[in-house]
């Protein structure tokens, strides 16, 4: 319903801005001008001075000057989310009749056009109403009370930060010589990340790494370092790997290397000021912890008892931490579906895959930004369960569909089947 201004007194004119169905302030609000929505949008009054009533809530207000001709008008909002992103723009109607006339709203009769007229702009009404927004808010509200949590992993791609091309890539044919633990055949260390976590870590291809008495072997893929002939010990130094721990959560980590045979080591020693060397085992003792802000150094020490002994296998050290408080998605299963057909003993019903639904990933973590590719689940994901009846067990996302219909990102649907035990998913992946 439109809001009723009378000519010649003031109107003070209301708006609200959402960001992931909640109100929020701005970066900053442009302008807000008036315009006669019946003659196509000629400037009428502006710019007015926006004022702060509440959170995301704002007004301004418009004195209806005498010379105004009733009818139907509308205010326009410019505004800007944050400082990195374009501008956004919302239209809100104000009917404007004479003192004289009562303030009921006002519908033009005369424009033949259908109920839902909007300046002439379907797609501004959908906007001014903010149904996207309503549409979002709606839906995760059902979400947050009666999803199930579940971490996610997914697959890196050449846009993810940090990523190295992997060694077990091969000119003649696609696949390495043996099972790749750096990129788990993705083709890009550090192959998945999970979801709200921070990843880091160190591989035997790595451009900032120190050996000593250890060399690259180039023979197989993936490469590995390994001790040089006739060296007992090496170390392999990682350099400053950057990190950022502002909660101060405990960190996980894992090695993948190769003993070989039982006399062989290899000991992993962390560090943050590249002086004081721990064992890794004590990555989370307190005045240990790596948190705030800083670099991490590792060292990998390797030995063997015999010159003559095959050496150690150094392929990749990851280690981890989470970025928030809750750093797992929630999913939700629609009802079950079911395809009924007739069979010569009678009527059967088979169901229809197992599918789930979630929100854009922006609407679990703020810093990823709304309606871009970064907000997507991507195939070949998989995620864990946190609790329930299936906790720990881990299920491969497929068939992925997303919901744009009002050109906002409001949802994502996916098909899963259930890891099994051989594959990569539940064998290697960290």
């Amino acid at each position: 319903m439109a809001v009723v201004g009378i000519i010649g007194q003031e109107r003070e004119l209301f708006v609200r801005f959402y960001e992931n169905g909640v109100l929020f302030n701005p970066f900053d609000i442009l302008d807000v001008n008036i315009y006669d929505a019946e003659t196509g949008g000629t400037l009428i009054a502006g710019p007015l001075t926006p004022q702060l009533v509440n959170v995301g809530q704002y007004k301004v207000i418009w004195d209806i000057p005498d010379t105004v001709v009733a009818g139907r008008y509308y205010h326009e909002w410019t505004w800007q989310a944050v400082a990195s992103i374009g501008t956004k723009t919302q239209r809100y109607i104000v009917d404007v009749v004479p003192p004289s006339i009562t303030t009921s709203p006002k519908r033009d009769t005369n424009c033949n056009l259908a109920v839902g007229w909007w300046g002439r702009d379907l797609q501004c009404r959908i906007e001014g109403e903010q149904i996207p927004c309503k549409i979002k808010t709606l839906l995760g509200d059902k979400l947050l009370s009666r999803g199930k949590d579940v971490y996610l992993w997914q697959q890196v791609t050449e846009s993810t930060a940090g990523v190295e091309i992997c060694s077990c890539v091969k000119d003649t044919t696609q696949r390495a010589d043996i099972t790749c633990s750096s990129c788990y055949g993705v083709k890009l260390i550090p192959g998945y990340i999970k979801f709200g976590h921070e990843t880091i870590f160190s591989s035997s291809t790595s451009s900032s790494l120190t050996l000593t008495n250890t060399e690259l072997n180039m023979d197989i893929k993936p490469y590995r370092i390994l001790l040089s002939p006739t060296q007992l010990t090496g170390t392999i130094e990682s350099g400053a790997i950057p990190y950022s721990n502002a909660i101060s959560a405990n960190w996980g980590y894992r090695l993948d290397a190769a003993n070989i045979l039982d006399t062989n080591s290899i000991n992993v020693e962390f560090s943050t000021n590249n002086i004081d060397f721990y064992p890794i085992s004590e990555l989370n003792d307190s005045g240990k912890i790596p948190i705030g802000t800083g670099n991490i150094y590792l060292r990998i020490t390797m030995a063997r008892a015999n010159a003559e002994d095959r050496s150690p296998e150094f392929e990749i050290i990851r280690l981890r931490h989470a970025n928030t408080e809750q750093p797992f998605i929630k999913i939700l299963r629609p009802q079950v579906s079911e395809f009924p057909s007739i069979m010569q003993y009678g009527r059967r019903s088979e169901f229809i895959g197992e599918r789930f639904w979630t929100m854009p990933l922006d609407f679990f973590d703020e810093n990823i930004q709304a309606d871009t590719p970064a907000a997507r689940i991507v195939e070949n994901s998989f995620y864990e369960r946190v609790t329930g009846i299936n906790v720990g067990n881990r299920f491969v996302t497929t068939k992925l569909n997303y919901n744009e219909e009002f050109g906002t990102f409001t949802e994502q649907s996916f098909e899963v089947r259930r890891v099994q035990p051989e594959e990569v998913y539940a064998r290697l992946v960290f």
